[in-house]
């Protein structure tokens, strides 16, 4: 139940997010911004709605269906009462008017109508875990465009800044070479460096545009202010609890499960067709016609029906075969798609791993190439070495800045593609998905009741009372729940040290902060 909660609640929180457009400047609003507008959600919420109508309909067999008809017009009749009635042809003609109305409550169908709204009912909980599963996938591409522009920004800026360093040298090094301080071949390797640049500083430049238009696609337009880096984010540390985790809560896998429930209920509807059928009918028919034919007529009846149909065709049984056949169908397919979950968590914790040695390892080799090159401009002004040496150590310097910067968002989009993998990021980023913090307040002498809401880290949120109890030793609050509540909430008894007496009012605590009492 607590996990229907939060499916409710997270489907709530994106579908009533404000849809106006904003200025995408944090990851949480590029992702928001993007599950806004993009189709793939719109054609994920219309199958959403297609599964709500679907159970609309199958609950609309529980309830009496009403048909009512009128005909008018003329006849002509030749039976056993016009030739009693008539001297003269045997056969009669007369103007006809009738009206008939039929309600029909069905009330027993082989538990068929029952079967089919759970069926109906299991495929929209199925649709609301796609929902999902796409605004996951969604979310990692956001979030992919997001990092991917800010890198690709990240290095273009250090490589202009860097270009115009080593243009510098250039007009430095050829006025050695104008002044016969330098060789040719110096302004060479120079300008070999320097054209190198430009064309990596071109290929830069088209990588941040390539990364823009990405960003434009998935998001719905481009950023109108900088984007700002996403923080890192603690992970699972044990790779078979995140697989466990995912097994459990991935909406791709809660998806499957529930469309094989629904076949599980159509399977035994179909079986409920091999008992009879029983509906209670109240009918009613009028009829205005001349007495030569039969006369007026008023006719009502209450009744209880029993149908029972037999398909000599083999119908039945095709469609029994044909629902297992599905249901095999989709148990395999969640078992590849298990498989498939599990490899990709294995290959983005291996990534994550990989990314973070890098990490490590790039930082040392941006501090040697860093400690060189300033030990080259010390040697520089000392005249121990020659400035085209200097200009090549601080293009090791730069290379290794630039990797350190891929490696760097390297290790954060690894991050986030964990949570993905496990089917998390969309509570990460949109939610928070961070533990709310404590508030400490300060409590009084006397503490009288108070009444609010609080919120803990695993369960839904309850009505309780702070209630205080002092004994000698210690000063104990009890949440004491008001009404009835579901296995996974609890009572928690927080204790502190004695309170100083002290008459301070309380302060005011907000709708779920969790809180505790502390002394001075």
């Amino acid at each position: 139940m607590y996990k229907n909660y939060m499916l409710f609640g997270l489907l709530s929180l994106m579908v009533l997010w404000p849809i106006k457009p904003i200025s995408a400047e944090t990851l949480q609003q590029s992702v928001m911004q993007a599950l806004a507008a993009h189709p793939s959600v719109e054609a994920a919420l219309a199958n959403k709605e297609i599964a709500i109508q679907d159970k609309k309909e199958a609950r609309s067999d529980l309830f009496p269906i009403i048909s009512a008809g009128t005909s008018v017009g003329r006849i002509h009749s030749n039976n056993s009462t016009s030739r009693g009635l008539t001297i003269t042809r045997g056969a009669a003609y007369s103007g006809l008017w009738e009206a008939n109305a039929t309600v029909t409550q069905p009330l027993y169908d082989g538990m068929q109508t029952k079967n089919r709204i759970d069926a109906a009912n299991a495929r929209m909980q199925s649709a609301d875990y796609n929902v999902l599963d796409v605004r996951e996938n969604l979310a990692l591409r956001a979030t992919q465009a997001h990092i991917a522009v800010l890198q690709a920004e990240a290095t273009l800026v250090r490589t202009k800044s860097y270009y115009e360093a080593i243009e510098n040298y250039l007009i430095k090094i050829q006025l050695m070479v104008d002044e016969g301080v330098a060789d040719e071949s110096e302004v060479s390797q120079a300008r070999n460096i320097s054209l190198m640049l430009q064309s990596t500083l071109t290929d830069y430049e088209g990588q941040l545009k390539t990364a823009l238009a990405n960003y434009s696609e998935i998001v719905g337009q481009a950023p109108s202010s900088t984007l700002t880096k996403p923080i890192n984010q603690k992970l699972m540390s044990d790779i078979q609890s995140a697989i466990a985790y995912a097994k459990s809560n991935h909406p791709l896998l809660k998806s499957n499960q529930k469309e094989m429930e629904a076949i599980e209920f159509e399977i035994k509807a179909e079986k409920g067709a091999l008992y009879p059928g029983l509906d209670a009918e109240v009918s009613g028919i009028k009829r205005d016609q001349k007495e030569e034919i039969g006369g007026e007529l008023k006719d009502t009846r209450a009744l209880l029906k029993l149908t029972w149909d037999f398909e000599t065709g083999g119908a039945l049984e095709a469609r029994g075969k044909r629902l297992r056949a599905q249901y095999s169908e989709i148990t395999a397919e969640n078992k590849e798609k298990l498989r498939s979950i599990e490899g990709d968590i294995y290959r983005a914790y291996t990534e994550l791993e990989t990314a973070q040695k890098q990490v490590d390892l790039i930082k040392e080799r941006e501090a040697v190439t860093s400690n060189l090159f300033e030990a080259y401009k010390a040697q520089f002004e000392g005249a121990r070495v020659r400035l085209l040496q200097l200009m090549q150590a601080e293009n090791q310097f730069f290379n290794s800045q630039l990797e350190s910067i891929t490696a760097e968002y390297r290790y954060l989009m690894a991050q986030y593609t964990v949570l993905a993998s496990i089917g998390q990021l969309q509570e990460t980023v949109i939610v928070g998905g961070q533990k709310r913090p404590i508030k400490k307040i300060r409590s009084v002498q006397p503490v009288e009741k108070i009444e609010t809401i609080i919120k803990y880290d695993e369960d839904p949120i309850i009505n309780p009372q702070i209630k205080y109890v002092e004994p000698k030793n210690k000063v104990e609050l009890e949440v004491v729940k008001e009404q009835e509540v579901e296995e996974q909430e609890f009572i928690e008894i927080m204790t502190v040290e004695p309170v100083v007496p002290e008459h301070r009012p309380l302060q005011k605590v907000s709708s779920g902060e969790r809180i505790y009492i502390t002394t001075k």
